[in-house]
């Protein structure tokens, strides 16, 4: 049952996969955003742009062992991601007629384990995204309730043993970068062409302090 409601809301969302790679770990949709944002590399991303959305490949996970995520789980959790983010930035260059118009890339983590804000930040910036606050409206907050028992689910499907010391309740997390920055970051050369603005130094966000 899980499967099929996973599998049904992938078809709905446009979520699916960009490579036939057996490590890689994520799935992508493409979505539109719905406010302005200035990312922290001074580019623009504003109200309507196309962006590249993340999605977990549960399937693909790294399987948590039985004694939970240590750290020989963690180091390949770590090495499968940062050779997905070569796997899409590779797919970002290549495909330049189908995300030519896409500015940034987006994705959402919730942590089912205590990790405190600056742990977060330093987590998304080991893989060059900053977070940005999420605007929050009680239908978001239904949705996130809801998403918290689909995430049960699917780890009960797909990785069991991840559900040792977790609890209901996930902090949640919008996690950015800017097209520019992934294929600068993960290419195989210097950059990949991006239709990324840059805005005044001036307008720019704040550093966070990691």
């Amino acid at each position: 049952m899980i499967r099929g409601v996973e599998l049904l809301l992938r078809r709905a969302y446009g979520v699916r996969e960009f490579t036939d790679d057996g490590e890689c770990i994520f799935r992508v949709a493409r979505r539109s955003v719905a406010r302005d944002l200035v990312l922290g590399d001074g580019a623009q991303v504003r109200r309507g742009d196309a962006i590249v959305e993340l999605h977990l490949w549960n399937e693909q996970l790294p399987k948590i062992p039985p004694t939970g995520a240590g750290i020989a789980w963690g180091a390949v959790m770590d090495r499968r991601s940062r050779h997905s983010f070569g796997l899409l930035a590779a797919h970002l260059a290549a495909h330049l007629a189908a995300h030519r118009d896409a500015v940034a890339v987006r994705g959402e983590v919730a942590f089912g384990c205590q990790m405190d804000h600056r742990q977060c930040i330093r987590f998304a910036r080991r893989f060059g995204f900053e977070i940005i606050a999420r605007k929050t409206t009680r239908l978001t907050e239904l949705r996130d309730r809801l998403d918290n028992f689909l995430l049960i689910g699917l780890t009960w499907v797909f990785n069991p043993h991840g559900l040792k010391g977790k609890k209901l309740h996930r902090e949640r997390y919008s996690i950015w970068a800017s097209r520019a920055r992934i294929g600068g970051l993960w290419g195989a050369s210097s950059g990949t062409p991006a239709p990324a603005r840059t805005a005044p130094a001036a307008a720019r966000a704040d550093p966070v302090i990691p």
